[in-house]
């Protein structure tokens, strides 16, 4: 009694086919006869695996970061807003965290506890471009981004950027929007 093996198994190997059925056709449009084809077709290998390798990942060598100096900038920085806002020191402690990080801040709170005042103040204390859009249900895309204006001059549209080209960037009044 003969062991049967997967399917997969039983399957003749590529190029040793015998049946001339079961050849695979060639995708060449040439009218010449098959086996002229196979001696002008150079021979490929076909890859055992259907799984396609990609190059490894090129990954930077970490640089050291001296952290006792940037921990000494932002308590200088911290220091220098809270000069201007009083009793926000976890607010400014979250503030600093994200522009270390590179990061995106929600500032949310009741009006009148300085949220304005504190990106206002962090963008000036670290010489950072700083701009506010207020949210309004008749607020326009080239309101955000900037707009082109023709200079009769040059004659020439010259690019008026918008607040989104800023630094640090505050939305003010964002549930007013539509």
């Amino acid at each position: 009694m003969e062991e049967q093996k997967p399917p997969f198994e039983n399957e003749p190997e590529s190029g040793n086919n015998s049946n001339p059925e079961q050849q695979p056709e060639s995708n060449t449009e040439s009218n010449a006869p098959l086996e002229e084809q196979n001696e002008a077709a150079p021979a490929q290998d076909i890859p055992e695996s259907t799984e396609e390798e990609s190059p490894a990942p090129i990954i930077p060598e970490p640089q050291h970061v001296d952290t006792a100096a940037v921990a000494n900038m932002a308590f200088k920085i911290r220091q220098e807003v809270a000069k201007v806002v009083i009793g926000q020191t976890e607010m400014l402690d979250l503030l600093m965290a994200g522009i270390l990080t590179g990061g995106h801040v929600l500032l949310e709170g009741y009006p009148g506890i300085a949220k304005t005042l504190s990106a206002k103040m962090l963008a000036k204390t670290i010489s950072a471009d700083f701009s506010r859009i207020q949210f309004t249900p008749d607020l326009m895309p080239t309101d955000i981004t900037g707009t082109s204006v023709f200079n009769m001059k040059e004659s020439a549209f010259d690019f008026r950027p918008g607040p989104i080209f800023s630094n640090i960037i505050l939305i003010d009044e964002i549930n007013r929007a539509p």
